[in-house]
C-alpha cells in the first residue's frame, strides 16, 4: 500500500533557544538555498523548505518516512552548529497536522517574539519561494505553504492583530528613545540597508530623527536608502574613523561575522566624551559583545527588547484569540484536502491488487489449458485476457464507487478511518511497490 505523506518540522526559536544558540544555526541566503538542496537530496525527503529569521530556524520536510526525515533534519542542524549539545536541547519537532498548524501560527505572527508582526509573513513567502526556485517543493508543501500565506493574510485583514503589533525595528527605536529620553537631537547610524534597515529607518523618521546615516556593505544600497529617507550614506570601510560621531548605532546586517569589533572600533568608541548606545538586531550578532565593557558604551541585544515588545500585549492577546479561530478553520480545510488526496493512492492500490490477481490467475489458467490441450492461439489468449479484465473490472466497480461515496459523505477527520478500513478489508499492505 502507498505510504501516507506527512509534513514534519524541526527547528528552534526565541522561546526554546537564547541568542547565542540561535546564532549557531543562523543561515545566510546562500546557505538557505544550499540547505534546501541538501535536504532534498536525502532519499527519505520528498520536499524541503528552510525558514530562517533572526528569531527562528526551521526545516519543513514532506515525507512518507517521517522518523527518518526528522532525524535527517536534526542531523543537519546539529552539524551546522559548533556546540551540538546546546542546539539539540533547544530543538522541537512537529509531525503531520501539528506541523501544518505550527506553520500557520508562524505565518500569522502568533509564534513570533512580537505577536502579530508583519515581517514574518514575507519571510515565510521568501522561504517558500526559495524552495520553489530550487524545485524542492512537492505537492504537499506547496499546499501547506500556500494555505499558510492565505491564513496569515486573513489574520491581518480580519482581526486587529496587526493594529497592536510592533516590530523588531520599532522595538529597537523605542528602546533608544526610552534610554535617551528622546531622539530628535541625537546623531544616529543604521548599519544595514536590507528589510530591517528600512524598517528601522522608517521608525526613526516617525520619531522625529532627521538625516540618519546609513552604512552597508554595498555603498550603492546605502545611497539608495539614504536618498529615500533624506539621510546620508557612509562607506562602511570608513566606520573606524567615524563610529565615534554617533550617539546611537543600530546594526542589522546579514553578515556572518561581527561588523563592529573591539580591536578595530573600540579605540574610537573610548575616545567619546559622552555615552553611546549600541543596539544589535542581527543573528548572528553584528556587534562584538566585549564592547559592552568599555566606559560609556551601552549595548542592547535582540533578546533584551522584550520590555518594549510586551507593551500592548493585552490588546494583541485579545486579537490572538480571533486569529486562533482562523487557524483552526484553515487547518481543517487543509486536513480535508489531504484526506481527499490520500484517497487516490488507496483506490490505485485496490485496482493494482485486482490487476495482480487477475494477471496471475489468467496465466495459471492458460498454463493448465496448454498442458491438457496444447498451445493456445493468440486469439484464444486475447479472449481469455479480455474475459479476466472484464470480471476484475466489474468486481471492483462497486467497492470503488461505494468507497468514494463513503469518503464524500464522511466528515473531515473521518476519511482516514474509511481508508484504513478499505486497506485492511482488501489487505492492501501487500501490494507490490
Amino acid at each position: 500500500m502507498s505510504r501516507k505523506n506527512e509534513i514534519i518540522c524541526v527547528g528552534l526559536n526565541h522561546k526554546t533557544a537564547p541568542l547565542n544558540v540561535r546564532e549557531m544555526v543562523a543561515l545566510t541566503k546562500k546557505e538557505r538555498s544550499q540547505a534546501v538542496r541538501d535536504l532534498q537530496g536525502e532519499q527519505c525527503n520528498e520536499g524541503s523548505v528552510v525558514l530562517a529569521t533572526c528569531n527562528r530556524c526551521e526545516i519543513y520536510l514532506s515525507t512518507t518516512r517521517p522518523d527518518k526525515s526528522r532525524r535527517s533534519a536534526r542531523r543537519y542542524l546539529l552539524e551546522k552548529s559548533r556546540r551540538p549539545k546546546e542546539v539539540d536541547s533547544s530543538l522541537y519537532s512537529y509531525r503531520g497536522q501539528e506541523a501544518v498548524e505550527h506553520l500557520f501560527h508562524v505565518a500569522c505572527g502568533a509564534d513570533s517574539m512580537v505577536k502579530g508582526e508583519v515581517e514574518v509573513l514575507k519571510q515565510v513567502k521568501d522561504a517558500y519561494g526559495r524552495a520553489c526556485e530550487e524545485e524542492c517543493c512537492d505537492t504537499y508543501l506547496h499546499e501547506a505553504f500556500n494555505r499558510a500565506l492565505k491564513t496569515g493574510k486573513r489574520a491581518r485583514s480580519e482581526t486587529d492583530i496587526s493594529e497592536h503589533a510592533a516590530s523588531i525595528g520599532y522595538a529597537a527605536v523605542e528602546k533608544a528613545r526610552k534610554h535617551l529620553g528622546g531622539l530628535e537631537d541625537c546623531s544616529l547610524l543604521v548599519l544595514g540597508a536590507g528589510d530591517m534597515g528600512r524598517t528601522v529607518s522608517k521608525n526613526l523618521l516617525e520619531r522625529g530623527v532627521s538625516s540618519p546615516a546609513i552604512a552597508n556593505r554595498s555603498f550603492e544600497r546605502s545611497k539608495k536608502l539614504a536618498v529615500k529617507i533624506g539621510g546620508r550614506a557612509v562607506r562602511i570601510e570608513r566606520l573606524p574613523e567615524v563610529i565615534g560621531e554617533f550617539d546611537i548605532i543600530i546594526s542589522c546586517t546579514a553578515a556572518p561575522h561581527h561588523v563592529i569589533m573591539e580591536d578595530k572600533h573600540g579605540p574610537a568608541l573610548e575616545e567619546r566624551n559622552s555615552g553611546q548606545l549600541l543596539i544589535d538586531l542581527a543573528v548572528p550578532r553584528d556587534i562584538d559583545p566585549q564592547l559592552e565593557s568599555l566606559n560609556g558604551v551601552n549595548l542592547y541585544k535582540l533578546d533584551e527588547l522584550e520590555d518594549v515588545i510586551d507593551e500592548g500585549l493585552q490588546e494583541r492577546e485579545r486579537a490572538l484569540r480571533d486569529v486562533a479561530g482562523i487557524i483552526d478553520e484553515e487547518c481543517s480545510d487543509y486536513r480535508c484536502w489531504k484526506e481527499r488526496r490520500e484517497a487516490a493512492p488507496v483506490i490505485a492500490d485496490l485496482k493494482k491488487k485486482g490487476e495482480e490477481i487477475r494477471a496471475a490467475e489468467m496465466e495459471r489458467a492458460i498454463n493448465r489449458l496448454e498442458e491438457s490441450g496444447g498451445p493456445l492461439t493468440p486469439e484464444q489468449k486475447r479472449i481469455i485476457e479480455e474475459l479476466s479484465r472484464q470480471i476484475a473490472k466489474k468486481i471492483l466497480h462497486d467497492p470503488v464507487v461505494e468507497m468514494q461515496k463513503l469518503l464524500s459523505d464522511s466528515g473531515c477527520g473521518e476519511n482516514g478511518g474509511v481508508l484504513d478500513l478499505v486497506s485492511d478489508l482488501f489487505n492492501l499492505d501487500d501490494v507490490s511497490g
